[in-house]
């Protein structure tokens, strides 16, 4: 019996592609639309960019 470990897309590259900064290539789109494990995380990648994109501006701190 052979074990054959699945090629999932980088983590990295599903974090630049969800942040706008790097496109996915062919297969990894083809990849993320059948893999549940990509999708999943995929969309935290893109729900955290849209969180941080959305956040107020910190204020900045005084000049000493």
């Amino acid at each position: 019996m052979q074990f054959v470990l699945p090629n999932h897309v980088e983590n990295r590259r599903l974090f630049a592609a969800a942040a706008g900064s790097r496109r996915l290539e062919e297969w990894e789109r083809q990849h993320v639309h059948a893999c549940e494990v990509c999708q999943g995380v995929f969309y935290v990648f893109i729900r955290q960019v849209m969180a941080n994109s959305y956040a107020s501006p910190q204020e900045k701190p005084p000049a000493a």
